[in-house]
């Protein structure tokens, strides 16, 4: 909890954060940080939302899974239901709230579209 308030008052950095490691990392980090640190500090998602972290959700290619799919369905499934976002929190996050935090223009989200990075103004 002292960590998110420290994130909270810096307002200057934005994390960037991958999701799907929560479910990549599955097996081996219960051995590194056990039951406990999972359950109370690991992958909190909806914590840095309600401690008004700034944040932006990316996959981490190529190091784990690329598919926008996937990052999506990490941020909802987690079995701590207080740790979960919403479909429209992930996926603001994922992406208007991304290009935002990297100061480009929010854009559209358009089937087959061309996106072009242009600074936000």
């Amino acid at each position: 909890e002292d960590q998110l308030e420290k994130l909270r008052r810096q307002n200057f950095w934005t994390l960037c954060v991958q999701p799907h490691h929560r479910m990549a990392d599955a097996g081996f980090i219960r051995a590194r940080l056990g039951e406990k640190r999972i359950a109370n500090e690991a992958y909190r998602l909806a914590s840095l939302l309600r401690a008004e972290v700034p944040f932006a959700l990316s996959s981490d290619a190529p190091i784990d899974n690329y598919s926008p799919l996937k990052v999506i369905e990490a941020c909802l499934e987690d079995s701590r239901s207080d740790e979960k976002l919403t479909f429209e929190e992930a996926l603001w996050h994922y992406t208007t709230g991304s290009r935002l935090r990297l100061g480009l223009n929010p854009g559209l989200i358009e089937e087959n579209a061309t996106v072009f990075l242009t600074p936000y103004r």
